[in-house]
């Protein structure tokens, strides 16, 4: 499976968006549940949120601040998102962060490199916002 992902997506350059652990997955590696290797489309790793003072897992609704412009976020009058994770991407190049939230840290909520998206919240369970951001997605196809 995972050759014919990287035909599709790396060679034939076709648009993929990983949700939540579909956004993790991206990454080089992960430290949940042990240490495991991800695709490794996006540089960097899953790492656990700091816990203290904080209840994992980072449950509800949260804000994403927009770190740059993109036509994913076109149109979107609240930038409101519902999450539910206890880890985040410490992504290596910073400049594939369109977005950041806020929970203990500062986040990546939003990522893009090249024709791969990842979003850390759940853009299906956001109601309007989450369903323009999904709209806006399948134009870019």
């Amino acid at each position: 499976m995972i050759e014919e992902l990287n035909n599709q997506v790396i060679n034939k350059k076709k648009p993929l968006f990983g949700i939540c652990v579909g956004m993790q997955l991206l990454a080089s590696k992960s430290l949940e549940k042990g240490v495991h290797q991800g695709l490794g489309w996006v540089k960097g790793d899953i790492l656990k949120l700091p816990s203290e003072n904080l209840i994992l897992p980072h449950m509800g609704w949260n804000e994403i601040k927009i770190e740059k412009t993109h036509p994913v976020f076109d149109g979107l009058t609240k930038n409101i998102f519902y999450f539910l994770h206890s880890y985040y991407f410490n992504i290596v190049d910073k400049n594939n962060i369109l977005a950041t939230s806020e929970y203990g840290i500062n986040f990546p909520a939003f990522i893009a490199k090249d024709n791969i998206y990842g979003a850390q919240f759940h853009p299906e369970k956001s109601s309007e916002s989450g369903i323009k951001l999904l709209k806006n997605f399948l134009t870019l196809i």
